[in-house]
């Protein structure tokens, strides 16, 4: 039995007791290891390693409310023999051509994006939440500011999704992404503020501030169509790899 930890969960609020809350899920990360193991990149080091970012934080009942769309998601990600999403998009007629990408409905093609949302929020939410431990004495997190309170409310049921927020979802093409998850980060020099993460294929674009209707029509929650796109990916992919690469001590079993 694992020791019982007490105290308010920041998700409802309330003091209860706390689970083995884990950063992105663990099915996620079991499904990205390798022998037990799975690669672990931080701007100070890479390495192979079984360890798995989780922490104390959320009572039961709000790790159920979050896991039932987490396990939504993981049907359509990335797996080691198929990528489902992607294989539907194959087959299906695309919407339009975007500068994001090829435009399709996830409607159309029988997905929910709320869903995905929801998913990809409660990651989002949980990186702003708390300081999560990565390798030696580094943490990884994000500030969502006065954006968190709206997000924890429509985590919970109890408010609409954030009227101050786009998410972009984009299916990525290249192999290389398919098998990729970096945790959510601010995105450097762009026009809106903006973070980005990614998971095993998909990469989910959070833009925030006073954007145009142009922007907030390309999100796969306000859009009439519900959009995804679908573009090749690697060279996001590669640079934010390889800036990881130039900063960290790699191990020589990487090597």
């Amino acid at each position: 039995m694992g020791k019982r930890v007490f105290g308010q969960c920041p998700l409802c609020l309330q003091q209860r007791r706390l689970e083995k809350s884990h950063y992105l899920g663990r099915a996620l990360h079991l499904l990205s290891q390798e022998y037990g193991e799975a690669v672990l990149m931080t701007p100070e080091r890479a390495k192979l390693t079984p360890k798995q970012l989780w922490a104390h934080l959320l009572c039961g009942t709000c790790e159920d409310i979050l896991g039932a769309n987490e396990s939504y998601a993981h049907q359509w990600i990335n797996r080691k023999d198929h990528f489902r999403l992607l294989e539907r998009m194959n087959v299906a007629m695309p919407a339009g051509r975007t500068l994001h990408g090829l435009e399709f409905s996830g409607t159309d093609i029988g997905v929910s994006t709320e869903r995905f949302a929801h998913f990809a929020l409660g990651i989002f939410w949980r990186a702003s939440a708390h300081k999560w431990k990565t390798l030696g004495l580094q943490t990884t997190s994000i500030d969502l500011g006065g954006l968190a309170e709206p997000i924890r409310l429509y985590l919970r049921g109890e408010g609409p999704f954030p009227g101050g927020i786009v998410l972009l979802m984009t299916v990525c093409t290249d192999y290389g992404s398919r098998g990729l998850v970096f945790a959510p980060s601010a995105m450097r020099g762009g026009i809106y503020p903006a973070f980005s993460m990614m998971v095993r294929g998909i990469k989910f674009t959070l833009v925030t501030g006073d954007v145009p209707e142009e922007i907030r029509q390309a999100c796969c929650v306000r859009s009439a169509r519900k959009v995804i796109f679908m573009r090749d990916c690697a060279a996001g992919s590669q640079h934010a790899f390889g800036h990881i690469h130039h900063t960290a001590a790699v191990d020589a079993r990487l090597q």
